[in-house]
């Protein structure tokens, strides 16, 4: 089967944003120090404390992430929305928005299968 004009326009697009997305990815610092702060926790407390220490680090770090892709200028700035009472203040509601969004894979959402 050949292939018609807007078949090669949309696979060029395509290409395009791959690579606008990856110099995008790439321009972000990976500060990955909390995870080794993270680990370290992991590692010296009780058993008990891992989902605490699990479920702070992804919220922390989640919490980043909306800091660092949301726009500045949202009506009442960044922390309205992240703050006590904002839309995506809980880690439930940041997974979600994540979700949403395609910010995380789906497994982070639903759980392994």
């Amino acid at each position: 089967m050949s292939e018609g004009p807007a078949d090669i326009a949309g696979r060029e697009y395509q290409k395009e944003r791959q690579e606008q997305f990856a110099t995008g990815v790439d321009a972000i610092p990976l500060d990955v120090s909390g995870l080794g702060k993270a680990m370290n926790l992991l590692i010296r407390e009780d058993i008990r404390f891992i989902p605490v220490i699990a479920c702070t680090f992804a919220d922390d770090e989640m919490a980043g992430m909306f800091k660092h892709f949301l726009p500045d200028d949202i009506p009442g700035g960044k922390k309205s929305m992240l703050g006590r009472y904002g839309p995506i203040s809980s880690l439930f509601a940041r997974i979600q928005f994540a979700f949403a969004f395609g910010m995380v894979h789906s497994d982070i959402f639903v759980g392994p299968r």
